[in-house]
């Protein structure tokens, strides 16, 4: 069997960085982050409150593996699109991989939209797999 090589598609091209998205209580995010950091070589990314939708969101990466957690005691008001949501890449333009997206005829369920700290747009893969865009804003990089 010989291997061929990995060749990027339009939408991988663009992909800085890849984290898996968790959705948790507040009550969580201390224990995580320290249990983050300490068992597996982590360090947090990124913080911010987002008071929009009641939440702080933090990344955490390691050597092993990156988390996007959200931290909310309400998410049940999430939209369904954001709890469908379970790999986020950070791109470098969310614009350009959105149209790849939506050329390959992958469903948008989130267009572009901005976050306290970020430009964002989320496209389906299959139902219930949704793929979060993110590109931080240079003025806005936590």
């Amino acid at each position: 069997m010989s291997s061929t090589p990995l060749v990027p598609s339009d939408i991988t091209a663009h992909v800085k960085s890849t984290y898996f998205r968790v959705i948790l209580p507040r009550s969580e995010e201390k224990p995580l982050t320290q249990r983050y950091t300490d068992n597996l070589n982590g360090r947090v990314a990124y913080a911010f409150d987002w008071p929009a939708i009641n939440t702080r969101v933090v990344g955490l990466e390691s050597p092993y593996g990156n988390v996007s957690a959200m931290f909310t005691d309400d998410p049940e008001s999430f939209d369904q699109w954001r709890k469908d949501t379970k790999v986020m890449f950070e791109v470098d333009d969310v614009p350009v991989v959105l149209k790849a997206a939506e050329r390959h005829g992958l469903k948008i369920v989130q267009k572009l939209g901005r976050t306290p700290v970020a430009m964002q747009g989320r496209f389906e893969l299959v139902p219930g797999f949704v793929v979060e865009l993110i590109m931080f804003l240079p003025s806005e990089n936590p």
